[in-house]
């Protein structure tokens, strides 16, 4: 029977790998012994006592972190004998979810100590230092606030352009999780992935393999209508970039489906309608103002 293990991240390695859009592809611990196939690693960390869920590591198998790096193709690999991978189909993106309101009602299989000690909500960090192993309940409350929608009535919410999103940590979620199937997608093809989101120029991920490459706008969606909004940032490269691409990831969290669009299917495609304006005022609107405001 598959188990669901607690494991830590002390909270450097938390933010370095929050730092960019990053799968959790892999994990390593010299605490893997008793982890095996099919298990999951649910990775937290404590910012200043608050408990954290970074996401969770569905285990393809444990390996040697000499095999590790092979298949991994780098040498970039945490020092741990132990290596748990994730599949590669399969890796989920990095968040940073606050579970600190949880931390009490968490429980573990053990006859001696099954629960957290929080003080004032808050976690001593000393205690999430031995990977422990979680009970079904625990590990369904982690689930749920993992892929919750965050709506208080529990409906889904959908892509709807007035309000696209339940709350501002919904859209980032989805977000993450649009990027994340988006990298896997080309990763599986062969490609090389980098993030330029941090660089705001109109897209997201560049893309190379061989002497080819596609710059990419990643587009995620809680529902799954073919739906989605561009700033005129993103509009003005899909109409001047001929190397632009527009991926839209739809139902991104909870069932991800990857959908590509040509540059050209913008306009021949879909309707493309402006939602919102900039006004200023013109200059002899500014004249006219500071004329009346001096009482002339």
């Amino acid at each position: 029977m598959a188990k669901d293990f607690m494991l830590y991240w002390i909270p450097e390695t938390a933010e370095a790998e929050l730092d960019g859009s990053k799968l959790l592809a892999y994990a390593g611990s010299e605490q893997f012994k008793r982890v095996h196939e099919d298990d999951t690693l649910w990775i937290v960390t404590s910012f200043d006592g608050n408990l954290t869920l970074l996401g969770r590591l569905k285990v393809d198998r444990i390996v040697p972190r000499s095999e590790a790096v092979e298949i991994l193709q780098t040498d970039d690999v945490w020092e741990a004998s132990l290596i748990a991978l994730a599949r590669p189909d399969a890796a989920e993106p990095i968040l940073e979810v606050d579970i600190s309101d949880l931390a009490a009602t968490l429980r573990f299989v053990s006859d001696r100590s099954d629960r957290l000690r929080v003080t004032d909500g808050r976690v001593n960090p000393n205690q999430l230092q031995t990977m422990r192993e979680l009970t079904t309940a625990s590990a369904r409350l982690l689930y749920t606030r993992l892929f919750e929608d965050e709506r208080p009535d529990g409906s889904v919410p959908t892509n709807d352009l007035d309000r696209p999103f339940a709350t501002s940590e919904h859209a980032r979620r989805v977000e993450a999780a649009a990027v994340a199937a988006v990298t896997t997608s080309y990763v599986s093809a062969g490609w090389k992935v980098s993030s330029v989101e941090r660089d705001r120029i109109g897209y997201d991920l560049l893309c190379t393999r061989k002497k080819i490459s596609e710059h990419v706008e990643v587009k995620g969606t809680a529902g799954t209508e073919l739906r989605f909004v561009l700033t005129a940032g993103e509009f003005n490269r899909a109409r001047a970039d001929n190397r632009f691409v527009l991926v839209l990831v739809t139902d991104a969290i909870r069932d991800p489906q990857v959908v590509r669009i040509e540059r050209v299917d913008l306009a021949e495609r879909f309707n493309v309608v402006p939602i919102a304006y900039r006004v200023s005022e013109q200059s002899a609107g500014r004249e006219r103002s500071r004329t009346e405001s001096n009482g002339v």
